[in-house]
């Protein structure tokens, strides 16, 4: 019986979630076009700056 309510309890939570993509692309259709979203989602990776010492470099040598 346990079983029966945690997959009724999960297939609820897995409609509620359909049903407002559904609403919010309903709502929203220029959504896609977001820049914003397309950035979160892109999957290319940016790389991060080159490493550099030079600032603790500087520092050092006031000392």
């Amino acid at each position: 019986m346990k079983l029966k309510e945690t997959l009724k309890y999960i297939l609820h939570s897995i409609s509620y979630g359909v049903l407002f993509a559904v609403a919010l692309l309903l709502l929203e259709p220029n959504l896609n076009e977001n820049a914003l979203i397309k950035q979160l989602l892109s999957s290319e990776q940016k790389s991060p700056p080159p490493l550099s010492f030079a600032k603790a470099v500087s520092i050092a040598t006031l000392q």
